[in-house]
């Protein structure tokens, strides 16, 4: 073809206007890529574009790229991308005008690197975001302009320049008057139209790139909104893999760094506790009831400081009530980084730091702030497309966390890239991609949409890392119970779940938990987010009828049996209990089962 020099390339449902060059673009059954001469717009979005681009600038000499129409309106990736490696290889041109985009890219990186070879030819960019004004490709490119409409922009030429990487400028989007096919006109909205505002006035000046673009749409712009802040990294633990650590007190929270050593990033050579707990000189195997690893839990006063690296120092807070020691606590700390020792602790004792003149640089508490959260302008977020599992209950104390390490070993085991969110202060021990605590004795200092925006930016990472599936696992109940204190309402809970929009959910339950809340918390979380609770996974403690409800104990096995039965008969949901070899197989081929494409379809048809 003729290499012609054009001043827009629209990539869009076609003209009217049927004088114009162009060509259809679509895959044939093999998904070859078929070249056609038909511009026909079955639409009239192509038509409108078109016509607000010749509005502002009617010299303006269009090259038409037809993509979609009435049989196929929604805009496929893979065409998208081969159309743009098309007008690399074949057309001339200094703008394209692509007022579509995909909210959802599985060939993002593909697509971002043609983006970057168009740009290396001088050629700018113009993308329009997704109208439900989430975060979409290829707008949210850094070497493509992205546009949304703003309620400012009053006029055709108004333009707010955006100081931020993903969205770049806002034109007229509002109700407007376009050309149409029929009838002729018609009155709509959408960012489609911005985004051709913006190519329109762009069409008019020339541009060698796009910084000078940004910079010319700044001198005419009615106003700016800055959103340039930079955000301060997660700050996430740097000591070396296998470093030899102990770990102290030897509480509920140690536990699953012993049944689990194997997946953490520690080499964990001893346990130590307090005399008065009665456990030192106990075999930790013993008191977790499992063969491995087994240590001799250790008097902390008697402690070996050459025998290891890292102290890995649990929740202090209640040992150090029932002791009346607290100094037992702080110069346990004080001596540990004095010689050096690096801590992870799960209780911020940033305080004990700045009293003490200690060394912060060799103390880790996992902590989230404001500061670390990327706002994208106008309440943008990303749409998840990793498969996301996660994992809640009716209660705190049910196993969470276990259920959450079981199904990380399985699916590693097994060949799959697993990412992890954990709410448990342990998550970084473990190689979990995010902790984000905000269980017993955190101190969070974020909430609400701040939570959202930052679970969401950190799951869109940790997809970029080709992860097959993503797991998370919340804190304490899902359902407030009572609502007599402030204290026992789930809001955390909720915020969490509408962070991490799971497609699956293990709902963790209780023996003793009334169905009627089983159901509540059931009907709340799939309702929440468009999730699935595909199984209830019961933990194995309960309250012996003899004993009434004065400490939980674990049930036997006929009992676990006839509650699986009656909850199965209930809920009409596969039931497992926590722990058993077998149900945990059955757990995770069903899990496994609901991310395959039969799984999917189930959840679909909800």
């Amino acid at each position: 073809m003729t290499r012609t020099q054009y001043d827009v390339v629209i990539i869009d449902s076609g003209i009217s206007d049927l004088s114009e060059e162009g060509v259809r673009l679509s895959f044939d059954n093999n998904g070859i890529l078929c070249v056609e001469n038909d511009l026909s717009d079955e639409l009239g979005h192509g038509t409108a574009v078109y016509n607000i681009i010749k509005k502002h600038n009617p010299n303006t000499k269009c090259y038409i790229i037809k993509i979609f129409d009435a049989k196929n309106e929604v805009v496929d990736e893979d065409l998208l991308l081969q159309t743009l490696k098309y007008v690399y290889d074949n057309i001339n041109c200094k703008l394209i005008n692509m007022s579509l985009g995909v909210a959802v890219s599985t060939r993002k990186c593909e697509m971002y690197d043609i983006c970057e070879k168009l740009k290396s030819k001088g050629i700018i960019m113009i993308a329009a975001f997704d109208n439900l004004e989430s975060v979409s490709y290829p707008a949210a490119f850094d070497n493509v302009i992205g546009v949304v409409s703003s309620p400012e922009c009053k006029q055709t030429t108004d333009v707010q320049i955006v100081y931020n990487n993903t969205v770049n400028v806002c034109a007229k989007g509002d109700l407007q008057r376009v050309k149409w096919l029929k009838p002729a006109y018609i009155f709509t909205r959408g960012n489609s139209y911005a985004c051709a505002h913006i190519t329109g006035i762009l069409s008019a000046q020339y541009c060698e790139n796009i910084k000078e673009a940004l910079r010319y749409l700044g001198t005419i712009a009615i106003n700016s909104l800055d959103y340039s802040q930079k955000n301060e990294p997660i700050i996430k633990p740097h000591f070396p893999q296998g470093h030899r650590a102990i770990i102290f007190p030897f509480n509920k929270e140690m536990h699953s760094l012993l049944r689990f050593s194997h997946l953490t990033c520690l080499n964990i050579v001893d346990v130590y506790d307090v005399r008065q707990s009665a456990r030192v000189g106990a075999s930790t195997s013993r008191l977790l009831d499992s063969i491995l690893p087994e240590f001799i839990i250790k008097n902390i006063e008697n402690i070996n400081w050459d025998s290891f690296d890292v102290l890995v120092l649990g929740h202090t807070g209640e040992l150090g009530r029932t002791l009346g020691r607290d100094e037992l606590i702080v110069d346990l700390i004080i001596q540990a980084n004095k010689r050096k020792k690096y801590i992870y602790t799960y209780d911020d004792i940033s305080e004990i730091v700045k009293n003490n003149g200690l060394s912060p640089e060799l103390i880790y508490y996992p902590y989230i702030k404001v500061e670390n959260i990327q706002h994208i302008p106008f309440g943008m977020l990303y749409r998840p497309w990793v498969p996301m599992l996660g994992v809640y209950g009716t209660t705190s104390k049910q196993g969470k966390f276990t259920l959450q390490l079981t199904l990380r070993d399985m699916f590693t085991k097994n060949g799959y890239k697993v990412g992890q969110i954990g709410t448990e202060p342990s998550a970084y021990l473990f190689n979990m991609d995010l902790c984000f605590h905000f269980g017993y004795a955190s101190k969070p200092c974020i909430n609400r949409y701040n939570t959202i925006s930052l679970l969401n930016s950190e799951i869109d990472s940790i997809s970029k890392k080709g992860v097959d599936i993503i797991i998370s696992g919340c804190q304490s109940g899902t359902v407030t119970y009572d609502y007599g204190n402030a204290k026992y309402y789930t809001i955390p809970q909720t915020e969490f779940l509408l962070g991490t929009l799971p497609d699956a959910v293990l709902l963790c339950v209780n023996s003793y938990d009334e169905p009627e809340y089983i159901e509540r918390t059931i009907r709340y979380i799939e309702s929440c987010v468009d999730c699935k609770v595909i199984a209830l996974v019961i933990f194995p403690m309960g309250y012996d009828d003899n004993l009434g409800r004065s400490r939980l104990v674990r049930l036997p096995g006929e009992k676990l049996v006839e509650f699986k039965t009656k909850f199965a008969e209930v809920f009409n949901r596969p039931i497992y209990i926590l722990g058993d070899e077998t149900d945990t197989k059955m757990l995770y081929e069903n899990v496994v089962s609901f991310f395959s494409s039969e799984g999917k379809a189930e959840k679909d048809d909800k």
